[in-house]
């Protein structure tokens, strides 16, 4: 609230999205009301959300009369559009995508004696619709002209859907809350004055890994470019491409901070036992779940994850890594190592999990930092189909030769936060 002299009521906050749903974090249970949320004057207030994927995007189809996902829908139509001849430019619209929203609610939609009913605000069958719809499209058009400026706007429809699958839309609703008793002398009465209502939205949110898969529609279809009798045709070709290639958000998609995958660790189970002798030392055996996620929506990755245990660290190391890891290893370090496999190779689905257990022995109760690891990536792409056998080229022709791969991606991940497990008598080890 930048207002010097505004109390601000939050009303409503209401996301709309193609695949995530959004949830609010707070400590209210599910059958709890929202309380009411008011910011005083030049104060802020902090909403936090988790964002979970709704329903899973499918696999790519084989059949072009399955609807594809807006991504997908783009690589085929602009493939089309590049390499086709002028007849055979794509002419269908994308198929519709099924938006989901998620509101809250606070204070039960009413508050601060406004009388107002609890029913939440309609952003659906209402003219707020409309306004959402105008300025996703807004933004969408600068955004399209900005980075395709060799394609003619009157091509945008069969080429860009309006939304893609993993952005976010944001609208937040709030009305003029009445000041606390005695505040700047008002003594909380609004004075028979109007009190101000407005909403302000976002549009655009990527919440999705960054992709750059326009770059794909650069590769040639399976039959072929088509072929012109004119050097301009093709000499206009080739400067579509370089500018797809080129374009500025190319840059701005593999800058962002996000990486495709991650690592959490959970401690599942405890044992202790000690030496044979009286006063042995205790030995604590912890089993750890280690769960990789994969946050990319395009690719599936192949990974080889190696956990670190603190005594391999060199003397001195505050650093896992040389320029980015975590910058300090909290706990002691001679306290715990990892025992059993160290090394494992598993294969992450988009948008999925995938587990392994792992061993630490620990010779102290109490807390432990045991997020040190590496993780290193490859993106496994399917196997091409077999091309077709080239046609015999027809004389005094010309046709482009710039022949575009999708990069293949490849990452190396390490921690960079600390993951603390607690180390203690949960279940003692019999001895046999």
């Amino acid at each position: 609230n930048v207002r010097p002299d505004l109390h601000v009521e939050l009303v409503q906050t209401t996301f709309s999205s193609g695949c995530f749903r959004l949830t609010p974090v707070t400590m209210q249970s599910a059958d709890e009301a929202e309380p009411p949320v008011t910011i005083g004057p030049r104060q802020t207030v902090n909403l936090v959300y988790r964002a979970q994927p709704h329903i899973l995007p499918p696999p790519p189809p084989s059949s072009d009369t399955q609807p594809l996902l807006p991504e997908m829908f783009t690589v085929r139509a602009l493939r089309q559009f590049v390499y086709a001849a002028g007849e055979r430019r794509p002419t269908a619209l994308p198929g519709p995508i099924g938006l989901v929203y998620s509101t809250r609610v606070f204070g039960g939609g009413g508050g601060s004696g406004s009388g107002q009913s609890q029913r939440p605000i309609d952003c659906i069958h209402s003219s707020l619709q409309g306004f959402i719809m105008r300025a996703q499209a807004n933004k969408r058009r600068n955004m399209l002209r900005a980075n395709f400026p060799l394609i003619a706007e009157q091509h945008f429809p069969t080429l860009f859907p309006l939304f893609e699958t993993f952005g976010v839309d944001f609208v937040l609703f709030w009305r003029e809350a009445l000041p606390p008793p005695g505040a700047n002398g008002a003594g909380g009465e609004a004075g028979g004055r109007r009190m101000r209502m407005g909403h302000h939205s976002i549009t655009g949110i990527e919440l999705g890994i960054p992709s750059d898969y326009a770059t794909e529609a650069l590769n040639p279809p399976a039959g072929g470019a088509a072929r012109t009798w004119l050097a301009d045709t093709a000499k206009e070709r080739d400067l579509l491409v370089a500018s797809i290639a080129n374009r500025p958000s190319t840059t701005t998609a593999h800058s962002r901070a996000e990486r495709p995958l991650d690592v959490a660790m959970t401690a599942t189970r405890t044992t202790s036992g000690g030496g044979p002798g009286p006063g042995s030392p205790r030995l604590f055996v912890v089993d750890v779940a280690v769960a990789v996620h994969n946050h990319s929506w395009r690719h599936a990755y192949a990974v080889a994850l190696d956990l670190v245990s603190p005594g391999e660290l060199a003397a001195g190391t505050t650093s896992l890594c040389e320029g980015g890891g975590r910058l300090e290893v909290a706990g002691s370090r001679a306290a715990w190592s990892w025992i059993g496999s160290t090394s494992h190779s598993l294969t992450v689905e988009p948008l999925a999990v995938a587990t392994v257990t792992a061993r630490l022995a620990c010779s102290a109760p109490g807390v432990i930092d045991v997020a040190l690891w590496r993780l290193a990536a490859k993106a496994v792409e399917p196997p091409p189909p077999p091309p077709p056998p080239p046609p015999p080229p027809p004389r005094d022709t010309l046709s482009s030769q710039h022949c575009y791969r999708s990069r293949s991606c490849e990452c190396v991940v390490y921690p960079h936060q600390p993951c603390f497990v607690v180390v203690g008598d949960e279940s003692p080890l019999v001895p046999a």
